[in-house]
Formats: C-alpha cells, sequence, structure tokens
C-alpha cells in the first residue's frame, strides 16, 4: 500500500461479485410476467377495462331486480286468482284441484324463474369479465 493513502485498493474480484449481486437483485425485482405492472397500474387501460366490467354487472344487477320484480308481480297474481276461485268452489274436491294446479303451475314458474336468473348470471359473469380478461391479455401479453 503506498503511503499516504488509507484505502486499499480495490480487487476486481469484489468489484466483479458485487456487480453479479447487483444484476440477481435486478433479475429478483423483474416480475415473471411481462406487464404485471401494467396490468395492476390504475392508469386509463387499466380504469377503462374495470368501468367496463362494472358497466356490464350493474346492467346485470339492474336485469335480475326486473325479473325478480315481474316474477313476483305474476306470482302474486297467481296467488289472487287462485284464490277466488277456490272461493267460489261448490265443493272440496274442486277446491282440491284448483290448489293442486296452482301447486304445480307455481313449481314450474320457480323452476323456470330460476334457470332465467341463472343464465342472466352466467352471461354477466362472462360479459363482466371480458374487459378484464382482454386487459389481462393485453398488458401481460398472453
Amino acid at each position: 500500500m503506498p503511503e499516504g493513502n488509507s484505502t486499499p485498493p480495490k480487487s476486481t474480484h469484489a468489484k466483479s461479485q458485487v456487480s453479479q449481486d447487483q444484476q440477481e437483485i435486478t433479475s429478483a425485482a423483474q416480475p415473471p410476467l411481462g406487464g404485471i405492472n401494467e396490468f395492476f397500474d390504475l392508469g386509463t387501460k387499466s380504469s377503462e377495462a374495470l368501468a367496463r366490467s362494472s358497466e356490464v354487472m350493474f346492467k346485470a344487477m339492474e336485469s335480475v331486480g326486473r325479473e325478480l320484480i315481474d316474477f313476483t308481480d305474476k306470482r302474486m297474481r297467481a296467488v289472487s286468482d287462485t284464490t277466488q276461485s277456490v272461493i267460489c268452489c261448490t265443493t272440496w274436491s274442486d277446491a282440491y284441484e284448483l290448489q293442486a294446479k296452482h301447486a304445480r303451475s307455481a313449481l314450474e314458474a320457480y323452476s323456470a324463474e330460476a334457470r332465467t336468473l341463472l343464465d342472466i348470471s352466467a352471461k354477466a359473469s362472462k360479459d363482466g369479465l371480458a374487459p378484464i380478461e382482454q386487459h389481462a391479455r393485453t398488458s401481460l401479453r398472453l
């Protein structure tokens, strides 16, 4: 070590080790999927995809609400009509037949309504996730 210099000379091996460590840290910080930061970035593209998805889901909720109101209205009318008919019956067997017919009709109506609501939900899930899926494919380069 020369006189007057208090720092020891740097070895090339130590320098290359530091450089390699920095590369490992840098490569570890890189996500395995390209564009993951872009996907989670709440910038314009992410916000637009989320807005389109939310719009589809809100429309689906509106459809479900409308469907339930219509269904309830039809069922209440059917109950009212059946009640009126049963009141006018002159025999127990006629009353029984009307109530059995109403029960069968109600069961079929509830079954059909369940299918309708499931269809609305399935379409909403598919269509609601489509904008986010497209954004993911684009930003993650899938």
